[in-house]
């Protein structure tokens, strides 16, 4: 009311000093907020030039203490390389001792076999069994393989021991005793066949004969029936038989099992050695036969894969070299000529609708095939060996071929050739001899062209094998135990396991018999398992135990627990709840660490990963494999002082790169370190071998002890050991120094300097220990390889 009372000038007044006002107040703000920002602008500046200047100082530190550690390093290798070479000639002393008693304990047990360190004696020994008259079959010939068996085992083992140039004769005598073997028998094969109709009719009926022995276990049948109603051929005193189809049945073939308890043809593999990853060893040997076919051993006897070329025509009551035929006696028939002659039929015990189609010259190969099977929407293909339509939740990709373990040895299936029978003519006895006395003629079923129905074989699994679960074996199931198993055929060609085309496979733990539909009869067959079932390690231990023992715990991707037990005089087995029923023949006798895990492998326990094993997980649970030299050096202190401190997995070594290797060390286990409070039964080891506390434990003792090839300034270093603060977060990935600490070359100097002394007498322990129990410690670190294949979680 005032304002509309006032003159125009006054209004004129009062907007001017509102006006004034407002842009007082608003340059008021303004400076107030360019005084803010300035202040922020010199906080932040003083903020980055603290960082900056902390940076630098951490930076100087750094190098500071990365320029005084290599100080130390140098001036540690000086002052202690008296005392490592004084290690080492104590090692090759105990070495060279170990050696002659050996050598003496070889030498007092008079073996009838040649020493597996001498190349002389074992040349001169395979030179006298080429040389000798083939063995009859039976006894003579059973108890010559025995003897074979027990060399190959020795030479093997002998190999994994050796090194270098010996090692490599030794394989290669491996080889050639395994080729002289097979030709042994197939010659006694041979020359028992001639006279199978006399050992028929000395058993009253048809001809099989079998044998069982420690190491193998052989089966020959005769069919000299030639009768359609025989439709499997058994031998039960070895545990094996086989679906016999009709063309077979009705054929003049012998059936031949040789049964190994060891994998004599995937080749003599190196339990010690790294191998390259599958992928680029694929390639390569791709790469080189492209270049040069590699050569393939030839048998000892021929094999028949098709029909013979000149048919001889014989007249009726007739043989092919013109001598009458024995009265009853049906024509000699080969698989093929059978398989052309008779019209295959359903097997009603299988699948109905299963055929035999063979291809024509006009139709042939896969093509003749794919029209006479047109309607079946590619059955035939399915039935050759093609992966059966993937179901809506696809599984996990199979193994590679490559990474098939064999379980419990294999089982070679031969389909020989009878030779001719004998004759009577006016009075006289006549018998042909042609190539087929004296050697083996294979026939192949399915013949080249062929589609047959799998057939059923089954085989017995020995004692000393971990069987896998009951069941059907390589289908999914509620534990997906069974997953893990298959039945397998060795493919010759790439020399690989495969399990194509086989189905149906079980395991019946009652009888320990693996059965499984097979697309090949003529096959090597073998129970087969993942080489990393057992992988990644869940966790480890590795405690003193004893004036110069130790022990050491290990638990496995499947929950077993094994407990080694180390000393001078090698590696021992303990026995244990958590320890498979199986291996007790292995437990409590000390080997040398190379022997025990070849040992494992044969039955079926596969602890020596490889790289081209950690191809076999996701990106996301594949192990981080450590740097080679790296891990040699943590192998070699970790075992000069395993006699005294213990040592334990760490969950962070995972994180820290293929530079940088992460362990867990804690003073000797004292009773009242089991002291614990009722309720924290989780704290205590699964094992009941253990008695010492979960080291994951809150109370548990445990140091942080870093090995890093990388430096305090991010650089490349010969070595790094250091105690590092374990209350880091994990992306810290524990790389700073314990309180009071500093790097050294050597855990042994770390721990020795501990600020509270608690090492002392564990060091001691440690010094005066044998040097062989350290070598042995080195030797299974070697294999097992805790630092690169322990899971982080």
């Amino acid at each position: 009311r005032r304002y509309e009372t006032m003159g125009s000038d006054e209004k004129a007044a009062a907007k001017a000093a509102a006006k004034k006002a407002k842009e007082a107040e608003k340059a008021r703000l303004a400076e107030e907020q360019r005084i803010a920002e300035e202040a922020e602008a010199a906080r932040l500046e003083a903020a980055r030039l603290e960082r900056e200047r902390a940076a630098a100082e951490e930076a100087e530190r750094r190098r500071v203490e990365e320029a005084e550690h290599l100080l130390r390093l140098k001036e540690e290798d000086e002052k202690y390389a008296p005392s490592y070479a004084a290690e080492a000639a104590a090692l090759t002393a105990e070495r060279a001792a170990a050696a002659a008693a050996t050598e003496w304990a070889r030498y007092t047990a008079d073996s009838p076999l040649p020493d597996p360190w001498s190349q002389s004696q074992l040349r001169d020994l395979l030179g006298e069994w080429t040389e000798a008259p083939d063995a009859a079959y039976g006894d003579a010939l059973f108890a010559e393989r025995e003897r074979a068996s027990t060399l190959r085992a020795q030479l093997l083992e002998a190999s994994h021991l050796a090194e270098g140039a010996t090692s490599a004769w030794q394989r290669e005598l491996v080889s050639e005793l395994d080729a002289l073997t097979r030709r042994r028998l197939d010659r006694s094969t041979a020359q028992f066949l001639v006279g199978a109709e006399d050992e028929a009719a000395a058993q009253g009926g048809d001809m099989s004969i079998s044998c069982e022995r420690a190491t193998f276990a052989i089966g020959l049948w005769a069919n000299l029936t030639k009768s359609s109603r025989t439709k499997a051929c058994c031998f039960d005193g070895i545990g094996f038989s086989a679906e016999l189809p009709k063309t077979l049945a009705l054929s003049s073939i012998a059936l031949r099992a040789v049964r190994s308890y060891v994998d004599t043809v995937s080749g003599v593999e190196d339990t010690m050695a790294r191998v390259p990853d599958a992928e680029a060893e694929m390639e390569a040997e791709a790469e080189q036969a492209e270049a040069e076919p590699a050569p393939t051993e030839e048998p000892s006897g021929t094999e028949r894969t098709g029909p013979i070329d000149e048919p001889v025509t014989v007249n009726e009551g007739e043989d092919e070299g013109g001598e009458a035929k024995p009265t009853g006696e049906a024509p000699s028939t080969t698989v093929e000529e059978s398989a052309q002659a008779i019209e295959p039929k359903d097997n009603p015990e299988r699948k109905e609708g299963a055929e035999e189609v063979e291809g024509t010259d006009g139709d042939a190969g896969e093509g003749a095939v794919g029209d006479t099977a047109g309607a079946r929407d590619g059955a035939s293909a399915e039935q050759e060996g093609a992966s059966p339509p993937q179901p809506p939740a696809p599984p996990p990709p199979p193994p590679h071929p490559r990474s098939w373990l064999s379980l419990g040895g294999v089982v070679s299936i031969d389909v020989l050739t009878l030779p001719p029978a004998k004759a009577v003519a006016k009075g006289w006895m006549v018998r042909e001899l042609t190539p087929l006395s004296t050697s083996v003629e294979r026939q192949t079923y399915p013949p080249p062209a062929v589609i047959a129905a799998p057939l059923k074989v089954s085989f017995r699994l020995p004692p000393t094998v971990v069987p896998p679960p009951q069941g059907r074996l390589g289908a999914s199931s509620a534990t997906g135990a069974g997953a893990e198993y298959g039945v397998a055929l060795f493919d010759e060609t790439d020399k690989l396991w495969r399990t194509d085309g086989v189905e149906d496979a079980e395991y019946d733990a009652l009888s320990r018999t693996v059965s499984a539909y097979v697309p090949r009869l003529t096959s090597t067959i073998a129970l087969v398992q993942p080489r990393h079932a057992d992988l990644p390690f869940r966790r480890w231990l590795l405690t003193p135990s004893g004036p110069s023992r130790c022990t050491l715990l290990l638990e496995t991707a499947r929950r077993h627990t094994y407990t080694l037990e180390l000393s001078a005089s090698g590696v021992a087995l303990v026995p244990s709840s958590e320890c498979p029923a199986e291996l007790a023949t292995l437990a409590s006798t000390p080997l040398a660490p190379a022997l025990l895990f070849h040992r494992l492998r044969d039955a079926g326990v596969w602890l020596c990963p490889h790289d081209a094993d950690a191809e076999a997980f996701s990106q996301d649970q594949r192990p981080r494999l450590k740097d080679p030299s790296l891990e040699a050096e943590v192998h070699r202190e970790a075992s000069r002082l395993a006699a005294g401190v213990r040592f334990c997995w760490s969950r962070r070594n995972q994180l820290l790169g293929a530079e940088r290797a992460m362990l867990r060390v804690a003073p000797p286990h004292t009773p009242a370190d089991t002291d614990l409070d009722e309720g924290d039964e989780e704290n205590v080891m699964e094992s009941p071998a253990c008695a010492d506390a979960d080291p994951w434990a809150a109370d548990a003792p445990w140091q942080s002890l870093l090995h890093s090839r990388i430096g305090p300034t991010g650089g490349a270093i010969d070595r790094y050991v250091a105690l590092v603060d374990p209350s880091e977060s994990e992306t810290d990935a524990g790389t700073r120094l314990l309180d009071g600490t500093t790097a050294h070359s050597t855990p042994a100097l770390c721990l020795a300097a501990d600020p509270a002394g608690q090492y002392a007498s564990a060091l001691e322990q440690s010094a005066s220990s044998a040097h062989l129990l350290r070598d042995h410690v080195r030797q299974v670190l070697d294999v097992l390889r805790l630092w690169s294949f322990t899971q982080s979680v």
